[in-house]
């Protein structure tokens, strides 16, 4: 967990693809599975955070990379 990257709006690559990847598989909506942090995968990330008991920035972060990948 402490080695956990902090992705936000606008990154892109792997990990935002595995982002986008497990939040499909979670039942939210990126827009499409393409690599790029862009305001699907923000809007997935805050809904999927406010309904996990997160606080909802939509950055994924340590505590959001714990819930989304448990």
């Amino acid at each position: 967990k402490a080695s956990c990257p902090i992705v936000r709006k606008g990154a892109s690559g792997n990990i935002t693809w595995l982002i986008q990847a497990m939040l499909y598989c979670r039942g939210y909506n990126t827009n499409g599975i393409d690599g790029i942090y862009g305001d699907g995968t923000f809007n997935a990330v805050c809904n999927f955070q406010k309904n996990n008991g997160l606080i909802a920035d939509g950055i994924c972060g340590k505590n959001t990379f714990e819930k989304l990948f448990k």
